[in-house]
């Protein structure tokens, strides 16, 4: 169970981490403070595990289980500061270079403006239509697609997952979160993916996650090649000023730590990034699937979001369901894939 979220255990369990990860490592914590330490243990608990099974030849083990400690570094990384969160960095991307190495799955690191990302791509030679997918706020390029169960890939779509500015390897870089820069990266993503021979050039998609579905929508504005979108847990499209003051304390750090700024100039910035007056800019088919009860992007605000998109657009609300969507993240997440595949899939 998840201190700030307690349902989070079926999205998470959609993202690759296992049961038995997420109760060993929470069901000791008392406080919010313990659980980075509580999964950073466990990591490592995973890694010297891996390493024994690579040891005895048993590869696909190994690569199954670099990735479980992947995933709890991962939930690890934001807790820790300097030095520490730097040696938690390079423990995950010693993990997932392990993963890269060992692993069935086609992926690839990738650096577009200074931002990295993982490029997977779907078997066979293609070309394959494709998805730029940005992760929410307190997500890493590593949460989603799975390696060994890629509900992406399973659909015949490549993916080049980014850790946007202010997230993950992004921030680890020094690059902070501004107006339309996690934008910019999303256009240099579509950029590469036109140059590969597996990617259909005609066929690319955006796929956002929480804060990464403000950046998908906002895309939709500025990258004319992006033929449709999905926005996946609401993304507090508008008054962002108005979040973090009303909302958790902790949303409110992460998003200075994520822009380097505080105060008057953290605000500015946050003004800025806005679906205001841009709703209909949106003109490419758009789906947002959302929670009656987020508590992060009131219903009103998607409402008002999905009445002014420009374009074919769908809206699944789901009944009961909370920003992290825990209690239906299995069938939630297929429906918006299987959504953007089929409008991939037609042609002009």
């Amino acid at each position: 169970m998840d201190v700030l979220w307690p349902d989070v255990t079926g999205t998470l369990l959609e993202m690759g981490f296992q049961h038995a990860d997420i109760q060993r490592a929470m069901g000791g914590v008392k406080h919010l403070a313990a659980m980075p330490r509580a999964w950073h243990r466990l990591g490592r608990q995973h890694l010297r595990r891996a390493e024994d099974e690579l040891a005895k030849g048993h590869t696909l083990t190994a690569a199954e289980t670099y990735h479980r400690a992947a995933g709890c570094f991962v939930r690890a990384r934001w807790g820790f500061t300097g030095e520490e969160r730097t040696e938690v960095y390079r423990e995950l991307d010693a993990a997932y270079d392990k993963v890269i190495e060992l692993g069935p799955d086609r992926i690839e690191r990738v650096v577009v403006n200074n931002v990295p990302g993982l490029l997977h791509l779907p078997d066979g030679p293609g070309p394959h239509p494709a998805v730029v997918l940005y992760p929410g706020m307190d997500m890493t390029k590593e949460y989603l697609p799975v390696p060994g169960r890629n509900i992406f890939a399973e659909r015949g779509l490549a993916v080049l997952v980014l850790d946007p500015p202010g997230h993950g390897a992004a921030l680890q870089r020094g690059v902070h979160l501004r107006e339309r820069n996690a934008e910019q990266a999303g256009s240099a993503a579509v950029d590469l993916l036109q140059t590969r021979p597996e990617v259909d050039p005609d066929r690319i998609g955006v796929f956002g996650i929480s804060l990464g579905s403000y950046f998908a929508a906002s895309l939709c504005t500025l990258e004319p090649r992006i033929r449709a979108g999905v926005s996946f847990e609401g993304g507090v499209f508008y008054d962002k000023v108005r979040f973090i003051q009303e909302s958790q304390p902790t949303f409110g750090v992460q998003l200075a730590q994520m822009t380097g700024l505080t105060g008057d100039a953290l605000h500015e910035v946050l003004r800025g990034m806005t679906m205001d007056g841009r709703e209909g800019q949106v003109t490419v088919p758009y789906l947002i699937a959302t929670g009656e009860e987020d508590e992060l992007c009131p219903l009103a605000d998607v409402e008002r979001l999905h009445a002014g998109l420009g374009g074919p657009k769908h809206l699944i609300v789901h009944e009961g369901e909370n920003h992290v969507l825990g209690g239906v993240a299995h069938e939630a997440l297929r429906e918006c894939v299987d959504w953007l595949t089929d409008n991939l899939s037609k042609k002009d």
